[in-house]
């Protein structure tokens, strides 16, 4: 009998014994979470804009006639919408994060069609939806509490805690993660702003997430780091709201409360930022290019204890049914072979959209650039500007049918264009700034690109300077540069002064500003790659682990060891 009873304790011990081992293989199976982030959907309802043949901007384009700013493919929205939830349907995604931005303009009648498209995806997936306020989404006729209305099942209804001053929420995700949606767009769509009691709170968030042995994944549309190095980082700030104000106490501060993933959008690119903290915690700002803006990103974003894995995938193709009914034969086709050859081109043509705008009324251009009206420079912009565009509708090379070319200003004074494919200058440029977005960037100084847009936009300073020569200097000695109008008998011409000056620009000044935009020389990449866990598997197996595993193994037995005997 006592032979019986102990091998029936031994049963038991050894059952128990795997049992717990079954639910700590258990636990690290289920402790994953695989997401899908898509940022700026920018939607804008076919029934809010109506006939487009009323909005041609770019007449001389008949692939992009209908442009718009910052080469975002708004009327094409719904498009690109809805093939990109067909695709996360497919996916393996547990839920989609979307941070801010969701409608283009604020308009309630986009926010409910868009709010309608996020419903039926959740009812035909169970995949859920989760979503933070951007600066685009409470302006012209939509309000605070209206965006949470629309949006109460995307967030908001499964919300944990909520912020009382902002539209700030918590909700588990699933698996050891819990989302925190951090509301820092202010609605003025000029400036970020976290306030002290939205910090408070979120600092409050980061101690109740440990207690609950969540790991805390943030989203907000202002970025907290900076994707740039120096010194266009500080340029970007200093011209721009791309990150929160006091962004870099924020960044800290979330890093060392708990906080080492952050989703933004906002600024329309592809990168990774890394910070490490003084007390050596890490914090990722992860941006995500705009879903209706070329390469038309989404990621997929695997968390693990062993890692957390980040895939770049793309909208190649849409359904030509959702695309207005004033699309031509030549825009249908080229978005049926090349949806991002089409994507890519828009953002070329978005740039002379822009500098078209300028040209016409060159004060925009001076407070596009956050000039002070009244300075030297103001004055130079507002007489350069309409030269400026006259010279970049020229084509690259010499071309039958102009008098005119890049090619031939530069021979005008000894220069030489390295030979390429591209036509056009706006061509050219919106290489550059689609590549930018695009992520992982390397246009390196030796490139023929680099080489041949610096030669074109010298060829450029030098016929814009044609005549305000003497403003030119004026500006140059008030910032005490060496070459000046002053010295005009020196270089013994007009032209000689406009081209060493060009060059000395170019040379001094833009060239090492513009490849600190073209070459992303950061870690770590910005598209395809595992960055470290929360807590990785070895941390997660060392020493105190283990002991507390036992510990825990050993309680459990006794725990059923009493309860069998005295039951």
């Amino acid at each position: 009998m006592k032979r019986t009873t102990s091998l029936t304790l031994i049963f038991v011990f050894s059952l128990s014994l795997l049992a717990s081992f079954a639910g700590i293989t258990g636990f690290a199976a289920d402790n994953s979470l695989k997401a899908i982030v898509a940022a700026d959907l920018h939607f804008e309802s076919a029934r809010f804009f109506g006939n487009i043949e009323n909005s041609i901007s770019l007449p001389d384009s008949e692939l992009y006639k209908f442009v718009r700013y910052n080469g975002q493919l708004i009327y094409e929205s719904e498009a690109i919408i809805r093939r990109f939830f067909e695709k996360a349907a497919d996916s393996d995604a547990e839920c989609i994060l979307i941070p801010g931005d969701l409608v283009n303009g604020g308009y309630k009648m986009c926010h409910l069609e868009l709010a309608a498209i996020f419903k039926d995806f959740e009812r035909s997936t169970g995949k859920e939806i989760f979503v933070s306020v951007g600066n685009h989404d409470c302006k012209s006729n939509t309000t605070m509490s209206e965006f949470e209305n629309i949006y109460s099942d995307f967030g908001f209804s499964q919300s944990l805690s909520r912020d009382e001053d902002t539209l700030s929420y918590t909700a588990d995700l699933g698996g050891d993660y819990r989302l925190i949606s951090i509301s820092s767009a202010t609605y003025d769509d000029k400036s970020s702003v976290i306030g002290d009691s939205t910090m408070q709170w979120i600092k409050a968030q980061c101690e109740t997430a440990k207690k609950d042995g969540k790991h805390l994944v943030a989203m907000t549309h202002y970025g907290v780091l900076q994707h740039a190095g120096f010194p266009m980082g500080h340029l970007v700030d200093a011209f721009t709201d791309a990150r929160i104000e006091n962004a870099d106490n924020c960044a800290n501060l979330f890093a060392d409360w708990g906080i080492k993933y952050i989703f933004t959008g906002h600024v329309h690119i592809n990168d990774i930022s890394k910070k490490i903290t003084s007390n050596n915690n890490e914090i990722y700002d992860v941006v995500t290019s705009a879903l209706v803006g070329y390469p038309c990103t989404y990621r997929l974003v695997h968390f693990s204890d062993s890692g957390v894995e980040f895939k770049a995938n793309y909208i190649t193709d849409v359904d030509a049914a959702y695309l207005p009914a004033e699309f031509s034969d030549l825009q249908l086709e080229k978005i049926a072979n090349d949806f991002q050859g089409y994507a890519r081109g828009m953002v070329g043509a978005s740039i002379q959209h822009m500098l078209h705008n300028f040209s016409v009324n060159p004060n925009s251009a001076v407070s596009f650039l956050t000039v002070d009206p009244e300075s030297k420079i103001a004055d130079i912009i507002r007489k350069l500007i309409p030269h400026l565009y006259e010279v970049s509708c020229l084509p690259i090379y010499k071309t039958q049918g102009f008098d005119s070319s890049f090619e031939e200003l530069a021979e005008s004074y000894g220069g030489v264009l390295p030979k390429s494919d591209f036509k056009t200058f706006f061509e050219l440029a919106g290489f550059f700034v689609s590549t930018i977005m695009a992520g992982d960037e390397n246009i390196t100084a030796q490139s023929t690109e680099m080489r041949l847009f610096l030669e074109c936009f010298k060829a450029a300073l030098v016929f814009s300077f044609d005549g305000v020569e003497k403003d030119v200097d004026s500006f140059l000695q008030s910032y005490s540069l060496p070459f000046t109008y002053s010295q005009l008998k020196t270089f013994g011409s007009k032209l000689t002064f406009r081209k060493t000056t060009a060059s000395k620009l170019v040379s001094v000044f833009f060239s090492p500003l513009i490849e600190k935009l073209t070459v992303d020389d950061n870690n770590p990449s910005d598209l395809n790659v595992t960055l470290p866990a929360y807590i990785t598997a070895a941390e997660k197996r060392g020493v105190s682990f283990w002991f507390a595993e036992i510990i825990r193994i050993i309680r459990a037995f006794f725990t059923r060891f009493f309860a069998i005997m005295f039951s």
